[in-house]
């Protein structure tokens, strides 16, 4: 429930600002704005230690290694699958009674539902998470970021406000360039893929695929050296989309 609280304004956006790969901005302040709150007050009423709390390696299904199942993607994968309209509610109550836990682990019995799981999951990664338009809006409004922190209209300290402020910050500016952008960023400007030499904005994105772990004759083994097509799937979905170049349609 924690994990999370130090996201920034516009989330991994100052990641891309920041150019930090590892999507690691925020979470470098996670310790000290749980100090600084209420909650570590919360946490002594109910007998729970903060130690244990700011240590997140001690919670190893909280964000493990891809292409394992953690914490972090089941809550996103369910969450934005349903709300997109792609996963009906019968299926995910399918994934989580399908789904079990040794030693931290996550790990199906089914190999048909751990595919399902694993197909699906890499295309939300397209649909959703690797949209053209999404990874368009990312430069756009990365671009106007960097210049109001070069001109030092904006700070910061400013991340850890919220969209609205920082947005009002850039907006009322009155600098040319960032305007420019921000004008760009209105619904109905999509962008789309295109050609690396024909695009506007180039570089590398997170594809992402998760490979589940199936349990047959008491050992762990990866749902792609089950279904072996799955292994293609993967690496190709991997060259294909981790640098993409999009354009914003006119």
């Amino acid at each position: 429930l924690l994990h999370d609280l130090s996201h920034t304004a516009f989330s991994h956006v100052i990641d891309f600002v920041m150019k930090d790969v590892k999507h690691e901005f925020a979470d470098k302040k996670l310790k000290q704005i749980i100090l600084d709150s209420n909650i570590p007050k919360i946490l002594k009423s109910y007998d729970i230690s903060l130690d244990k709390v700011l240590h997140k390696e001690d919670f190893p299904l909280l964000e493990n290694n891809l292409p394992d199942i953690s914490v972090d993607r089941w809550d996103y994968f369910l969450r934005d699958g349903f709300m997109m309209g792609f996963l009906p509610i019968s299926l995910i109550n399918s994934f989580l009674s399908g789904v079990f836990e040794k030693d931290n682990i996550f790990y199906f019995k089914d190999k048909n539902l751990a595919s399902t799981f694993a197909i699906l999951f890499m295309n939300f990664c397209r649909l959703i998470w690797l949209d053209p338009t999404s990874h368009g809006s990312y430069f756009l409004l990365g671009g106007a970021i960097k210049i109001g922190l070069e001109t030092k209209i904006i700070s910061e300290e400013d991340f850890f406000t919220d969209d609205e402020l920082l947005w009002m910050k850039l907006k009322n500016s009155k600098n040319e360039k960032i305007l420019d952008l921000l004008n760009r960023l209105v619904p109905g400007k999509n962008f789309v893929y295109d050609n690396v030499d024909y695009s506007e904005f180039v570089g590398p994105n997170k594809a992402r695929y998760v490979d589940p772990l199936v349990e047959k004759d008491g050992k762990f083994i990866r749902v792609s050296d089950l279904v072996e097509s799955l292994k293609y799937s993967f690496e190709e979905f991997s060259n294909r989309y981790k640098n993409i170049g999009v354009r914003q349609l006119i």
